[in-house]
């Protein structure tokens, strides 16, 4: 390259390592939201704004949506703006050094400082009149969020909206209309009454706003009315206003009403930039009212869930942007309430951009994406690690609407696996335990005893042969109840889990209990196979195995007959059901059978472990088990169960 000026300014790119730790070094001397960061947050930022200021010095441009990276999102919106000016500048001195450090020529690494220093002061400036442009707007949706979520009648909520719009805006005048395919309505209006001789919800014909037809969706409308204008112009002209300005509300693509403003002076660009922003704000609100007979029980389901949700949740429109985040969400991010409207992408620390970009491609192309690790950045700059689970909602056309998203603190996730994993070792210890304490005095009693009874067999009384078959028969169930406790303990750890059908897990229970099912001439059988479930393969045989084990063991007179069926219940779950002719369970003890060495019918053989092992089992899957039984006439054991 022949332009020596113009090779020292190629170095400037994200690929210099040893740039971006110059950036990194200058941005950690700044401190403020920096320093929380960490090095790789800090090396992350200076890659991602060496690649903007690459793109400037090639002639590129700072648009609006590019500084918004810098102005949004925690935990730069509550950056002052003299920290981030510091910043700058104290990057443009390091610039300053990098280029005398690679310049034998003191004009050479001058001039290379001078372009620097205009396009970085030019960036600057964009993006600090931004964030000045950002305060007006974040503060109105922050109000409407506040009126939207007060309780009371939908149309209080609007009036109190329209009211706060016209007082953000500084103007006499808002209106908020419904739009169909011949009317608007008004539906709330500053003041209050009868504005413009009109009554709430009085239809206004499109003919009278036939501007509404070349909306533009991202500009809106900006009119000045007329006296002898036609329709709603003319009503504001004669009214005494100058200027209007109008935004589209649209909702999935649908254009479902507008929001007004008029004023009888001037209205600022500023107010223009704060209506558009409020504008996908008003228009969720507005569409939740419209749809509310429909909608009414999703929302109430959806609103409990987002209130009571015990992890962070969020739902993404299409384009991945926020707009609805539970408490928790909120809460560990140490975000404000005014976050609806904000790509997720903002809230992913810089560390993370590049795989989290990965992963929202795979989500956009995927129905379901569960167990995805991504790091976010809270409003203090620290980093939140989480696991992420999404989940697409569709329309009334089947395309993809509302991304509804959980993410788990992995933090507290291992903090509890580990609690639980600790439970389960100490169980097994406890087991292994009784193994070796019990295990052999048991055995000892019950040898002791086969051996008095072989000696005394034709010597000892009457009462001398009972009491010893009693000390036997008591140290075998002492041994069959150490048995017991080693197999629960082992029923605990739950493999990879796969798509199953029930035949599948029948055959091996078949196989399993052969000797039991060929002496009692049994039954067994698929009554219904909807879908296939979703577990380790050896944990739902043993389920079933003990199912299917407890309907030979409790029979009645009757030849044993199991009807084994899997149905399909909400997505994601099953219940599988295993019923018999046997001789059922009374009420009273249709809740305790599920704990250890608890049983209904101590005269049959068994140990009361096997019901405890379907429990745990079941639960390992993240599922329940329950009993429907009537005594004399067998019993329904429903286990629900998750599906592929």
């Amino acid at each position: 390259m022949n332009d020596p000026v113009a090779a020292l300014l190629e170095t400037i790119t994200p690929a210099n390592r040893e740039l971006l730790e110059l950036w990194a070094g200058a941005l950690a001397e700044v401190g403020g939201i920096y320093a929380p960061m960490g090095l790789d947050g800090r090396l992350a930022l200076a890659a991602g704004t060496a690649a903007v200021l690459r793109t400037l010095l090639d002639g590129g441009t700072l648009n609006d949506a590019a500084a918004g990276r810098y102005v949004a999102p925690p935990p730069y919106r509550d950056q002052p703006p003299g920290e981030f000016l510091l910043a700058a500048l104290n990057v443009s001195l390091r610039l300053d050094a990098w280029f005398r450090s690679r310049s034998d020529e003191e004009h050479v690494a001058r001039e290379a400082s001078l372009r620097v220093r205009g396009v970085l002061a030019e960036a600057t400036a964009s993006i600090l009149r931004l964030k000045d442009l950002q305060s007006g707007p974040i503060h109105l949706l922050q109000a409407l969020g506040s009126c939207f979520s007060r309780p009371g009648p939908p149309r209080t909520s609007f009036g109190l909206a329209a009211e706060r719009i016209a007082a953000e805006c500084g103007v006499e005048l808002c209106l908020i209309a419904t739009v169909d395919a011949e009317h608007l309505r008004i539906y709330a209006a500053h003041p209050p009454g009868r504005p413009l001789g009109l009554t709430l919800s009085d239809p206004i014909p499109r003919s009278e706003v036939s501007w509404l037809d070349f909306a533009d969706p991202e500009q809106g409308w900006q009119r000045v009315p007329r006296v002898d204008d036609g329709g709603l112009d003319g009503r504001l002209a004669r009214a005494g206003f100058s200027r209007l300005v109008a935004h589209p509300l649209l909702t999935a693509g649908r254009f479902i009403g507008v929001v007004v403003i008029a004023a009888r002076e001037q209205i600022r660009p500023r107010t223009v930039e704060s209506l558009r922003l409020a504008a996908p704000l008003i228009a969720a609100a507005l569409a939740q009212v419209r749809q509310a007979g429909a909608l009414e029980q999703a929302e109430a389901a959806l609103a409990e869930v987002f209130d009571s949700a015990p992890t962070m949740m969020c739902a993404l429109d299409r384009l991945g942007r926020v707009v609805r985040t539970s408490r928790r969400f909120r809460d560990e991010l140490g975000l404000p309430d005014d976050c609806v409207g904000m790509p997720l992408q903002w809230l992913v620390h810089p560390a993370w951009m590049d795989r989290f970009n990965d992963l929202w491609l795979r989500i956009q192309a995927e129905q379901f994406v569960e167990q995805a690790r991504v790091d976010l950045i809270t409003a203090h700059g620290t980093r939140l690690p989480v696991s992420l689970e999404a989940r697409w909602l569709r329309d009334e056309l089947g395309e993809n609407a509302i991304c509804m998203v959980g993410l788990w603190n992995v933090a507290a996730l291992l903090a509890r696996e580990q609690a639980q994993r600790a439970r389960i070792d100490e169980l097994n210890a406890f087991a292994h335990q009784v193994a070796h304490d019990l295990k052999a005095p048991l055995r000892t009693v019950t040898g002791f005893a086969a051996l008095l009874q072989d000696e005394l067999q034709s010597t000892a009384s009457d009462e001398t042969r009972l009491a010893l078959d009693r000390i036997r028969a008591a140290a075998e169930r002492g041994d069959a109840m150490v048995e017991g406790i080693l197999r629960f303990a082992r029923s605990g750890g739950v493999g990879k889990a796969q798509p199953l059908r029930i035949g599948v897990l029948l055959d091996n229970v078949r196989e399993a209990l052969a000797a039991d099912l060929a002496a009692q001439d049994a039954e067994v059988a698929v009554v219904r196979d909807d879908t296939a479930l979703l577990g380790d393969v050896a944990a739902l045989t043993t389920l079933l195995s003990n199912l299917v084990g407890n309907a030979l063991r409790y029979r009645s007179a009757e030849r044993p007959r199991v009807a084994v069926g899997v149905t399909a219940l909400s997505p994601g779950w099953a219940v599988l059901t295993v019923r018999d002719n046997g001789i059922g369970v009374d009420p009273a003890d249709q809740e305790r059978i599920f704990d250890l060495f608890q049983r209904a019918h101590p005269d049959r053989p068994g140990t009361g472990v096997g019901l405890a092992i379907v429990r745990r089992v079941a639960r390992a899957h993240g599922g329940e088990v329950e009993v429907s039984s009537t005594p004399g006439e067998g019993s329904m054991f429903s286990v629900r169960l998750p599906t592929a």
